[in-house]
């Protein structure tokens, strides 16, 4: 046991030794100086009593914790999403698209092309109006609605002055027959009294009687009516009538290269263009130089322009201007011959 203590006391005292070993003869020890933690208040940008009751301890930060977690679960602002808006400005007469037309969607807009052609990719979900203007055309304001992913308006612009005709209803005279009686009045009798004569005899009256005039009925006779014969119309021949298979840029093109396309001609007026599983329907207008001009959209956004020359018989050709959302737009030559 003293073993143990002695030896414990050796190293202990030893532990002085090593501090005053590296000193030379004559010098001091100078005593360490310990850095002493000075308080600084922490300023934060909030107050950070959470709970309002005059400390800030533990709770407090419980409440910060539970409101850092909180900031997961808060849903982000929306952002408003932009739609397309496209279609074709035309006139009211003859029916072909207006080039540089100005269309105004809210803070879109764009310049028509030269088929009336537009296109606006930025449109906010929020815009109910769209408003066309161009110089010599009365200026169109449409209410719209915008869906997804297309929303296609075609505006038709009436020149300036040009007359507003309202329908008037022009009714048909009926002839009513009148029947009219024609009535004699009966004669009346009237006694004639023969004045008396002055004596003892008192001569008998004497009545005189007028004949009794029997009434006539007279009716006006029933004015007949003639019926209009009837006029059978000829049917008018449509040169145009059938359906026409043809090729988009039959020599090749960038998006559309050697594309098949099926118009048939429906009425005098009306035309259906078939391309890629997609009908495109719309007006058509022949002149008298046997220009063609159609225009046919759907309910998708997509829209073909065409303008040929018709030989006459049974042959189409001239250039087509074509958009679909989900392939592109492009333009070229088209060529078509009509099916027997």
């Amino acid at each position: 046991m003293m073993t143990k203590s002695w030896g414990r006391f050796r190293v202990l005292a030893l532990i002085p030794l090593v501090g005053w070993a590296g000193l030379a003869a004559g010098q001091t020890p100078t005593p360490t100086v310990t850095p002493s933690a000075t308080s600084t208040p922490l300023v934060l940008p909030f107050n950070p009593d959470l709970d309002d009751n005059g400390l800030v301890n533990a709770i407090d930060l419980l409440f910060y914790i539970q409101a850092w977690q909180a900031i997961d679960f808060v849903e982000p602002t929306p952002t408003p999403v932009s739609y397309i808006l496209t279609g074709i400005v035309s006139s009211s007469s003859p029916g072909l698209g207006i080039q540089g037309a100005r269309v105004i969607a809210g803070t879109a807009t764009q310049l028509t092309g030269a088929q009336g052609f537009y296109q606006l990719l930025l449109v906010n979900s929020d815009i109910d109006t769209l408003l066309v203007h161009k110089d010599g055309f009365q200026d169109a304001e449409i209410p719209i609605a915008i869906e997804f992913p297309v929303t296609l308006i075609s505006p038709i612009l009436f020149p300036l002055g040009a007359p507003t005709f309202t329908p008037t209803s022009t009714g048909t005279p009926t002839e009513t027959p009148t029947t009219a009686a024609s009535v004699t009045p009966t004669a009346s009798s009237t006694p004639t009294r023969t004045p008396t004569a002055t004596g003892s005899i008192l001569p008998t009256p004497t009545r005189t009687r007028t004949p009794t005039r029997t009434p006539t009925s007279t009716r006006t006779p029933t004015p007949s009516r003639t019926q209009t014969p009837t006029r059978t119309l000829t049917p008018t021949m449509i040169p145009l009538l059938g359906v026409w298979e043809g090729k988009l840029n039959p020599e090749g093109g960038t998006i559309y290269n050697n594309t098949s396309v099926a118009w048939t001609v429906l009425s005098a007026t009306r035309a259906n263009a078939l391309i890629l599983s997609r009908n495109l329907t719309g007006p058509y207008d022949l002149s008298l130089a046997n220009g063609v001009v159609f225009n046919g959209t759907n309910e998708e956004g997509s829209a073909l322009f065409l303008e040929m020359l018709w030989d006459g018989a049974n042959h189409l050709s001239g250039d087509f201007d074509i958009f679909i959302p989900t392939i592109g737009q492009e333009q070229g030559p088209v060529v078509m011959d009509r099916t027997p």
